[in-house]
């Protein structure tokens, strides 16, 4: 009976201790879980952070470029008018220079104009004088 009563205990204890492993193997695998989920939900937290910070960059870096180009297109102005009121201060007034610059090529159009005449002035009084041709006036 001793060897009965000890195998019975026996296989009771055997009988627990695979029920025990068991269970704890199943609560460790658990726990794991758990764990793995809580992981994957602080990162998708992160994800989500990190998207609205990009978004706020992107949004931020798009508002400076665009104050960035208003100040380029100040800047192109400033310089502009500090040119003209430097040639104006160093006498040299745009619209002044311009209208010079028409009366320099209207006077260069007259003086071709006069030299044109005058060579034609010459070839008449050639002509005159040889008496060839017809002649155009009379000296």
């Amino acid at each position: 009976m001793g060897i009965i009563s000890f195998a019975g205990v026996a296989f009771l204890g055997v009988s627990t201790f695979l029920t025990n492993w068991r269970s704890g193997k199943d609560k460790v695998g658990n726990e794991v879980l758990v764990l793995y989920k809580e992981q994957v939900s602080a990162l998708e937290a992160d994800v989500l952070r990190a998207r609205d910070r990009s978004n706020e960059l992107g949004n931020q870096m798009q508002t400076l470029s665009i104050e960035l180009g208003k100040l380029k297109g100040e800047i192109v102005a400033r310089d502009k008018q500090l040119s003209e009121y430097k040639e104006i201060f160093q006498n040299r007034d745009p619209e002044l220079q311009q209208v010079l610059t028409e009366i320099r090529d209207f006077m260069g159009d007259i003086h071709k104009q006069l030299i044109t005449n005058e060579v034609r002035n010459i070839k008449i009084d050639k002509t005159t004088k040889e008496e060839t041709g017809k002649v155009l006036r009379n000296k």
